[in-house]
C-alpha cells in the first residue's frame, strides 16, 4: 500500500514539474492615481490581485452593468451578483466542487477606489484588506 502512495506522489511531482510556465501577467498596484467617486459605474469591470504563493497568476472578480458578477481564475467560489450601498460592496456567491456546498453574501467595506485600484475589507474584520487592480 505504501508503494502505491509513493508512486502516486512521484507521479504528481512529475506532472506539476512538466507544467509549462504561463506568460507573466504584470499586476502592479498604482498609488499615484487620483480617487474617483464611489459609484457603481466606477466599479464595473475586472478586478484582479496576485494569487498568494503564485504571484505570476491573478484572481479576482468581474462586476457587470446588469449587477451580475463572475469569478476570475477562482474555480470553487463562484460569484453571482453584486450590489453597492454607500461605501459597502455586497457580493453573492456559492461554492462548487468542494465537499460542503455553501451560499454566501460577502459584505465588503470599500476603503479606497481609484481609476485602477480597489481596496476592500470584510465588514467584521480588523486589519484585513484586499487590494485589486482594474484590468484595462
Amino acid at each position: 500500500m505504501i508503494q502505491y502512495k509513493y508512486l502516486a506522489f512521484v507521479f504528481f511531482i512529475i506532472l506539476f514539474a512538466c507544467k509549462s510556465p504561463a506568460p507573466k501577467k504584470n499586476v502592479s498596484f498604482p498609488s499615484d492615481i487620483k480617487k474617483v467617486a464611489l459609484t457603481k459605474e466606477n466599479l464595473y469591470g475586472k478586478w484582479l490581485q496576485p494569487i498568494p504563493g503564485e504571484e505570476d497568476e491573478s484572481q479576482g472578480f468581474v462586476l457587470h452593468k446588469d449587477y451580475t458578477a463572475g469569478s476570475l481564475n477562482i474555480h470553487t467560489l463562484l460569484y453571482e451578483r453584486w450590489a453597492l450601498s454607500q461605501d459597502t460592496l455586497f457580493l453573492w456567491s456559492h461554492t462548487q466542487g468542494v465537499s460542503l456546498f455553501s451560499e454566501n453574501i460577502d459584505t465588503l467595506l470599500i476603503k479606497k477606489l481609484t481609476e485602477r485600484e480597489l481596496i476592500i475589507a470584510p465588514a467584521n474584520a480588523k486589519d484585513v484588506e484586499e487590494r485589486y487592480i482594474k484590468e484595462k
